[in-house]
């Protein structure tokens, strides 16, 4: 597994996890990806197996957008996705925002012992 740092270009980070489909159809999480790939400076973070991408992490000013492939859950990624980001952005955060929605996306938030908000029905 390899996890690549923002300080490789984002936008290219950011095309390849909308090439591999690392979104949910319809959350915010791909138009923060292609904001990225049109220069944004939104932080990202992606976790790759071989060449393929198979985890994202980006962090806007607010929100915090996470997806690991389905079968590359409850292996640690994700987890690894943020330990990665709090060092490279080097902030730290009362509270995450986050949309429920996918199996085991609370447990994940509480694992990681962070304080929820459901922003998003």
């Amino acid at each position: 597994m390899k996890i690549v740092l923002a300080t490789e270009p984002p936008q290219s980070l950011a095309a390849d996890c909308l090439d591999q489909g690392l979104y949910v159809p319809g959350w915010i999480l791909k138009g923060v990806l292609e904001e990225i790939c049109t220069g944004s400076s939104i932080d990202i973070v992606v976790a790759y197996d071989e060449a393929a991408a198979v985890g994202v992490m980006t962090l806007t000013d607010t929100q915090f957008g996470t997806f690991v492939k389905p079968e590359y859950r409850r292996k640690g990624i994700g987890s690894l996705l943020y330990r990665e980001m709090q060092k490279y952005t080097r902030r730290k955060y009362e509270n995450i925002c986050m949309r429920i929605g996918l199996p085991g996306s609370v447990e994940f938030f509480q694992k990681l012992k962070h304080p929820t908000i459901d922003n998003e029905p």
